[in-house]
């Protein structure tokens, strides 16, 4: 079963949105059009695309940055790097 999500972009002009595929953890960008469907990867998406991509995050991201060591693919060195901003990070 293919698990995947989309949300229309806010381009003037054009029907693009954004697709989240929830088993690979990739993004990628589709363009409809009259003359039917164009499929990007996130790296072969134009740049309007990722500018609107942006916008949307940045207007549902949180006020707070939280991370997860368990879905980051740097490893080790995330988990190194998790352990050293808990121990600097102002405890509440």
């Amino acid at each position: 079963m293919i698990f995947q999500t989309s949300v229309e972009l806010d381009i003037d002009g054009k029907n693009v949105h954004v697709i989240f595929d929830m088993d690979t953890g990739m993004i990628g960008f589709t363009e409809i059009s009259d003359s039917g469907r164009k499929e990007y990867s996130y790296q072969s998406g134009l740049p309007e695309f990722k500018i609107a991509f942006a916008k949307l995050m940045e207007s549902v991201a949180s006020t707070s940055h939280q991370s997860n060591v368990l879905i980051c693919r740097k490893g080790k060195a995330a988990q190194l790097l998790q352990g050293y901003w808990s121990d600097v990070a102002p405890k509440s």
